[in-house]
């Protein structure tokens, strides 16, 4: 097993004793949303492998995948970090002013603020010159506007503009992609099922490297029936196409799964299979996986399963 990836599975233990139940992103003003911080800050590092662990407990039922939040992004390179600009609707200038239009309500004539008001600070109507003194008497404020001072266009809301600060671009509200941001979190009940059975793929992975390539967990190889077919593990000699031998996992071993995982390891030409399984296995079972070839290995803690699926291998060798 890698420095990196040992270091990563620090993961695993903190889920383990509790320490660990959430997993979320945290926002960065400069970069956006990041996994990387708050991971480090538990002591996991490198993020890169932490993520690909993450990924996988999901597989496996470990971590559930939650939106956490839903953000716009850039359309050319998917960047949450924007710069909103705001501009003229009508000539595209950043040149413009707030205003009111008001009405005089003896005349009736209507116009922006800047029409009524005098140098002497007074309001004056521009149409009968009358001097308005009273808001809801003699005049009212029908509606905040915006008044270009490049084109003279007046407008209510101006056109707004989202400028990506990692690439540049300013993309209209039209061209903004929505992106899922996630948090995973811990399933109940599934620590104790699932991670002892991912530490020992991590140790298979680690003891058996050297001797094989070593698919998995969970990976889909197409069968010499055509069929895609789903392993826990796979392995293979380096430069050999066959599958020198495959090893599953089962919570329950009957003789319907025990054929199941028989009928594609033979699908796959696969020179050995071991199955992995907890609690007693019925006798009826036992015998037909004697009949099959198919070595049968206890799940009892990760060193002794270990210890039998590195026998059972060597004794298909």
């Amino acid at each position: 097993m890698s420095p990196s990836r040992s270091k990563a599975l620090a993961l695993l233990d903190l889920m383990v004793k509790g320490y660990l139940r959430e997993i979320a992103p945290r926002y960065d003003p400069a970069t956006g949303y990041d996994y990387c911080a708050p991971l480090r800050d538990l002591g996991i590092v490198p993020c890169e492998e932490a993520m690909k662990i993450i990924g996988e407990l999901v597989e496996i039922g470990v971590l559930r995948r939650e939106i956490h939040d839903r953000v716009a992004s850039c359309s050319r390179c998917g960047s949450e970090v924007l710069l909103v600009r705001a501009r003229c609707p009508y000539c595209g200038s950043l040149r413009f002013q707030s205003s009111v239009v008001m009405e005089h309500l003896l005349c009736g004539y209507v116009g922006l603020e800047a029409e009524f008001l005098a140098q002497s600070g007074r309001l004056l109507c521009p149409k009968c010159g009358r001097e308005l003194r009273e808001l809801g008497r003699d005049f009212i404020r029908v509606a905040d506007v915006q008044r270009c001072e490049e084109c003279g266009e007046v407008f209510s809301v101006p056109s707004l503009n989202y400028e990506c600060l990692k690439c540049g671009y300013e993309n209209k509200w039209t061209e903004l992609r929505t992106k899922e941001v996630h948090r995973y979190v811990v399933v109940p009940g599934s620590i104790t099922v699932q991670i002892p059975t991912m530490r020992l793929y991590e140790e298979i992975r680690s003891m058996l490297s050297r001797d094989y390539e070593v698919l998995g967990p969970h990976v889909v190889m197409r069968g010499s029936s055509g069929v895609d077919l789903e392993f826990d593990v796979v392995l293979r000699r380096p430069g050999e196409g066959s599958v020198a031998a495959v090893v599953e996992v089962a919570d329950e071993l009957d003789e319907e799964r025990l054929m199941a995982i028989f009928s594609k390891a033979y699908d796959v030409g696969a020179g050995r299979v071991v199955v992995i399984h907890r609690g007693e296995v019925r006798e009826p079972v036992a015998r037909l996986a004697s009949s099959l070839g198919v070595r049968l290995v206890r799940l009892e803690g990760v060193e002794r399963t270990l210890e039998e699926v590195l026998r059972s291998l060597g004794e298909g060798a």
